[in-house]
């Protein structure tokens, strides 16, 4: 992964999703190396190595305003920028670029956060590991890091996310030692700013939605989200989303400042 020199031939498979029929000798097919096309999730996307490191470009709007919104809360994330146009033209057609814009959609990109020395673990594989030893994955997750589990609750909650599926989240390993380190800075937003007002949590042991974990998370926290309501609208959210997002965190205050009335009486 770290030391492939990958093909923009595969690259443009993998993010544009068209169907390439590639011909040459056995010298040339032999120098074509790729890592596994998916990166998991269904969003199309593609690896390219850059001078300062590797890159994923994705289709995925939505991580350009989580971006900003997240950068203004203080809460740890994957920073994602829009895609310049002579990267894009390196390995997409005009036409299949063309189409993407037509149906409002944009190609962001992040640096790998990863390296060979850290790697990272998914909830999904560290609840099979806590299982097979008889442990609650849920209660050992808080305890690697308290604070970084309940950010993501009010992260998920004011960008309305239902995408963090348990390969959406998880930690930092060194890979000599197999020790846990931390939680992976939050990723991959571009299904966040759902319409729909009431997202069950998929990051809580009990069923829940996200309003009422971000509440359990608030209360403890005590994040200031204040920054929100000096923000000008963040790119690719339509006026409605935004004002959405700010209506949650308003709702997420009030709660909180009622919660408060109630204890003090």
């Amino acid at each position: 992964m770290f030391e492939n020199p990958f093909s923009l031939f595969i690259t443009e498979i993998s993010l544009s999703g068209r169907n390439v029929t590639y011909t040459a000798d056995a010298q040339i097919k032999n120098a074509i190396h790729t890592p596994e096309l998916t990166t998991l999730g269904a969003s199309a996307k593609g690896w390219i190595r850059q001078a300062d490191g590797l890159y994923l470009h994705k289709v995925g709007k939505y991580e350009i305003p989580a971006d900003e919104i997240l950068n203004v809360i203080d809460i740890e994330h994957i920073p994602y920028k829009r895609s310049e146009e002579s990267e894009i033209h390196s390995y997409l057609s005009k036409e299949r670029m063309e189409w993407i814009e037509g149906v409002g959609e944009v190609i962001v990109n992040s640096r790998l956060f990863t390296t060979e020395d850290i790697a990272m673990v998914t909830f999904e594989e560290f609840r099979v590991f806590c299982e097979a030893y008889g442990l609650n994955p849920y209660v050992e997750a808080i305890k690697i890091d308290r604070t970084a589990y309940l950010k993501m609750q009010i992260a998920d909650y004011i960008l309305n996310n239902n995408d963090r599926h348990e390969q959406n989240w998880g930690f930092l390993m060194e890979n000599a030692s197999g020790r846990l380190i931390g939680y992976c800075p939050l990723f991959d937003h571009d299904h966040a700013f759902s319409s729909n007002p009431d997202v069950v949590s998929q990051t809580t042991e009990t069923e829940m939605t996200l309003f009422e974990a971000a509440c359990l998370a608030q209360s403890e926290l005590r994040l200031d989200l204040n920054g929100l309501e000096d923000m000008r609208r963040p790119d690719f959210l339509t006026e409605e989303q935004w004002q959405s997002a700010l209506e949650r965190k308003r709702k997420l205050d009030y709660a909180i400042t009622i919660s408060e009335k109630i204890r003090i009486k």
